[in-house]
């Protein structure tokens, strides 16, 4: 029990601040029990703590009261409140109670709501992740307006976050990660902290989408130069859409090949890598060697092709590289080139399958190992090399003029000519 000294009253008297019950219980034994009940055995001195420092006792009392049963999240709140209103530090609060700061911080944001507002949590008309919802409220008077609404009613807490902060963008968008959050308050924008879900709620959307245009320009720009490709276009989205490279076709980088000695050179390294005996020679010249045996882009296909930069959710800043019009145009940026013809597209496009299908006639090996490379498993459906189909495809354009195509394929240009053989043992015996 705690028994604070009060200087104003006479030399030697103080006032109880906690456990009077149980004080006067003891006061009305040592009183008359002894004479009423001679036979009780004397009992051992209380310890009582006593202390001229108002916020220690009170401290003292909301310790012993939390240890004896766990409080109400609301007079928890309340106790927390009243030691800081009478100048308590969060790291005393946060000792008194045996409590970490980051919990005692978010007790008094709580204590901040309306007395309404608490008196329904004491009163468990709405649960406490509900008011640490309300917590976001603008203002007071906002923050009664959605008490009253879901008082008593079953409402999601996540919901009133949503109505609560309109146009918000949580740290944790893509957007916000990306640009960082020091960038954006240093340009003018607001924002509010939640502390119950441990997020800062940025709250100028347009400022946020123009500093992530600007940034992601920037570096755009800066893997292009740094890389030597012709153009290079920041994409907004999360991912390049098929959409913007529909009419460009894609470059791969050339495989590269070491000689018989530089790949025993670079086994044996990896081998001693494995090991952890390389130096720092040992693995600049492992990276070197790794580095060729992979390949790359060559410097024709940079000069000719571009990039498109974007961020993601899951790997931030990511390229897709080497993109290239289907015919040659001096430009600096992907856009500088115009739009072509739908009907000039869908020509190209069956020229192309024209040629890949004459050339893959005479390579009968390379078309068994597409195939199976296709049938293995494991490609994306978009990714596979052979978009095998049933029927024919057409390979005529509509202005055909210069294309020519092997004997067995031209028969297919002409008219109502897509019907071939039906498929007997001797047909197959002559293909």
């Amino acid at each position: 029990m705690a028994r604070i000294a009060d200087p104003a009253r006479a030399e030697g008297t103080s006032h109880q601040q906690e456990g009077g019950t149980r004080l006067r219980a003891l006061q009305r034994l040592a009183a008359e029990g002894w004479s009423r009940h001679p036979d009780l055995i004397p009992i051992d001195p209380v310890p009582v703590k006593v202390t001229a420092d108002l916020q220690e006792a009170v401290a003292w009392a909301g310790t012993e009261n939390s240890a004896r049963s766990a409080l109400h999240p609301a007079d928890e709140v309340r106790a927390y409140a009243v030691m800081r209103e009478r100048g308590a530090s969060l790291s005393r609060i946060a000792r008194s109670f045996a409590r970490s700061e980051a919990h005692v911080e978010r007790r008094l944001k709580l204590a901040d709501l309306p007395a309404e507002a608490l008196a329904a949590l004491r009163a468990n008309e709405i649960s406490l992740e509900m008011a640490k919802a309300l917590t976001l409220a603008p203002s007071g008077e906002r923050c009664l307006e959605v008490l009253e609404s879901v008082r008593g009613r079953d409402v999601r807490p996540e919901q009133v976050r949503r109505e609560l902060t309109p146009g918000t963008v949580p740290s944790t968008d893509r957007r916000a990660v990306f640009v960082g959050l020091e960038a954006y308050l240093a340009a003018g924008g607001t924002s509010q902290r939640d502390l119950f879900a441990d997020r800062t709620l940025l709250e100028d959307e347009a400022l946020l989408d123009r500093l992530f245009a600007e940034k992601g320009a920037a570096e755009a720009e800066r893997i292009r130069a740094a890389e030597g490709w012709e153009w290079a276009t920041w994409v907004p989205e999360e991912y390049v859409s098929w959409t913007v490279t529909q009419k460009l076709v894609r470059l791969y980088a050339r495989p590269g090949k070491l000689s018989e000695g530089e790949e025993a050179e670079l086994e044996a390294l990896e081998e001693r890598d494995g090991d952890g005996a390389l130096d720092e020679a040992d693995r600049a010249r492992l990276a070197e060697l790794e580095a060729r045996r992979e390949g790359g882009f060559t410097d024709a296909q940079r000069a000719s092709s571009g990039i498109f930069v974007y961020c993601s959710s899951r790997d931030g800043l990511s390229v897709e590289r080497a993109y290239q019009q289907p015919r040659a145009v001096s430009r600096g940026a992907a856009e500088a080139a115009p739009d072509l013809p739908q009907s000039l597209i869908e020509d190209l496009h069956r020229i192309r399958l024209g040629a890949l299908q004459a050339r893959l006639m005479d390579q009968s090996e390379l078309m068994l190992d597409l195939l199976a490379f296709s049938l293995g498993g494991g490609l994306r459906p978009w990714a596979r090399p052979l978009a095998i189909s049933p029927t024919d495809q057409a390979i005529a354009p509509e202005k055909g003029e210069g294309t020519s195509y092997p004997p067995r394929l031209a028969a297919r240009l002409e008219p109502n000519t897509s019907l071939g053989p039906d498929g007997t043992p001797a047909e197959f015996e002559a293909f």
